[in-house]
């Protein structure tokens, strides 16, 4: 890819989202943004593949053995329905989403775990963190273990805040979670059809590492673009790259990214204006 010429175009209220690629057409986040005048856009930076489906299947019809199933990512909802279809065929399955308690981070979340018949708890939780102090605060310790499917790149905070507390958690990795091979190329198609976007917003640390490329390559300006983190963890991972954070959501769904995005006046009619880069200002990497 070329690298950013001097000479920029930022389109003003364009909103780049860096996150794991689409599986419905109707997307809540752009929606949320278009009727707020802005002008979202996505481009993937993860591939998932999903892994030990056989081993989250047979736990997950103990689940009599498990204190509750805890989901930190849709994902990983995802996975355990893939697991429910599977052993519905010998009717092990049909009760479990209404008698397993359910513990989740975030709206998005919670709404795939609602589709498999979960009533899921604390989704007010912006991070696995908060979830775990919820959990320890407000659910007793009958002995038995929670039931966590999580992906390759999930941080330890969970199971030690956990486990320190006295709770036993079962970790079964359900999904992988690497680069898009196409970053690269599919930033260098939207810019050349979109100019820059004034704000670029990241879902996740491991978002941020993917497109450690653009950055260090200055296809990615920072000094251009107002950087947004959909939580600390994310935000922690940008400042680590020496980039200064905008904005970080208070919760992690379409309304806190609006409430970011609201924060600052703004023109209703979107217009592309010219700012000259300086070729001094590099991040800290």
């Amino acid at each position: 890819m070329a690298a950013v010429k001097s000479l920029q175009l930022v389109q003003k209220n364009l909103v780049l989202m860096f996150r794991a690629m689409r599986e419905t057409d109707e997307d809540p986040y752009e929606m949320a943004l278009s009727t707020n005048g802005f002008i979202p856009r996505s481009i993937p930076v993860l591939a998932f593949s999903y892994t030990h489906l056989d081993d989250l299947a047979f736990h997950y019809q103990c689940y009599h053995d498990y204190s509750g199933v805890i989901f930190t990512s849709p994902r990983s909802v995802q996975a355990t329905a893939l697991c429910g279809k599977a052993c519905k065929e010998t009717n092990n399955c049909k009760n479990i989403p209404s008698e397993l308690s359910c513990f989740v981070v975030g709206k998005g979340t919670a709404e795939e775990a609602r589709k498999l018949g979960f009533f899921p708890q604390f989704e007010e939780a912006g991070n696995a963190e908060i979830l775990a102090d919820l959990i320890i605060q407000k659910m007793s310790n009958d002995g038995r273990p929670f039931l966590y499917p999580c992906g390759n790149l999930k941080r330890d905070t969970l199971s030690v805040k956990l486990k320190d507390a006295g709770l036993s958690v079962k970790e079964i990795e359900v999904y992988e979670t690497v680069p898009s091979p196409t970053i690269e190329e599919d930033f260098d198609k939207f810019v050349q059809c979109e100019g820059l976007p004034e704000y670029v917003v990241y879902f996740s640390p491991s978002g941020v590492k993917n497109t450690k490329v653009l950055i260090l390559k200055e296809s990615l300006p920072v000094q251009l673009i107002k950087f947004v983190a959909i939580g600390p963890t994310t935000q922690k991972e940008l400042v680590s790259w020496g980039i200064d954070v905008f904005g970080v959501c208070s919760t992690p769904d379409p309304q806190g990214l609006l409430s970011v995005l609201l924060k600052e006046p703004r023109l209703d009619n979107p217009e592309i204006f010219g700012t000259r880069l300086d070729k001094k200002a590099e991040p800290d990497i």
